[in-house]
């Protein structure tokens, strides 16, 4: 077997599984393999088993692959096609219900805003992380087009100037319309100018201030001070 596909059949393999399930999978293999197994892959599918590992066995792994230069071929067809059964063994056990923050998402958009507002608040309370996950799936910036121009007005009446133009530098023409249309005409030449500053923004900057608006929204939604259509779910 080539060593290109080796690669291409394992990266098949691993595109359709879980990645914890990959790791479990593994679970009782000795450094040596791993590293043999690792270094068939591309670099985005072992880092992503590799990182999920403990911080003890990481190390010892990443000390093989370090010292791993060359390999019998023969000797690496077998550690792959060993593990590449465990793998699909291990997959055939389980039931995939994909991404859990979608599923949750998903459920969200069709309940109560008080329930949902209620487990998000849970949520990032003991998994912010997750929490923010899962308002990502349910919410993003064009979301500002659901609003009618009275909740937009509403919604404006609380936003800091500075951050809307943050949050528009990186908005679609239709939205920064949307907003403007409910804007003053000195507002809006302020935040024009604030938009077309010369100063260098980050893209992590500008999807704060863009988070900073959407979190205001929906504590406004959750408050029944503006209307939105229910949150489209974004498939990936």
């Amino acid at each position: 077997m080539e060593n290109q596909q080796i690669t291409d059949d394992i990266s098949a393999l691993l595109e359709k599984i879980n990645p914890n399930v990959v790791l479990h999978a593994l679970q009782e293999e000795d450094e040596h393999s791993l590293a043999i197994f690792l270094l068939t892959l591309p670099p985005k599918y072992s880092a992503s088993i590799l990182s999920r590992m403990s911080p003890e066995r990481r190390n010892a792994i990443a000390g093989e692959i370090a010292v791993t230069e060359t390999a019998p071929s023969e000797e690496v067809q077998e550690i792959v096609a060993r593990l590449k059964t465990k793998i699909e063994e291990a997959a055939s056990r389980v039931i995939n219900f994909g991404d859990g923050a979608e599923n949750l998402a998903k459920l969200l958009a069709e309940i109560d805003i008080e329930s949902r507002s209620s487990i998000l608040e849970s949520l990032e309370e003991d998994k912010s992380g997750i929490a923010q996950r899962v308002k990502e799936k349910m919410f993003r910036f064009d979301d500002i087009l659901l609003l009618t121009d009275v909740s937009m007005r509403t919604l404006l009446r609380i936003l800091d100037r500075n951050i809307l133009a943050l949050a528009l530098r990186g908005a679609s023409e239709e939205v920064q319309e949307k907003i403007f249309d409910n804007l003053s005409s000195d507002e809006i030449l302020q935040v024009r100018a604030q938009m077309e500053s010369d100063e260098n923004i980050s893209t992590r900057i500008i999807a704060q201030a863009q988070q900073s608006i959407l979190s205001a929204m929906q504590r406004l939604e959750y408050q029944g001070m503006i209307v939105m259509n229910k949150p489209t779910i974004r498939e990936t």
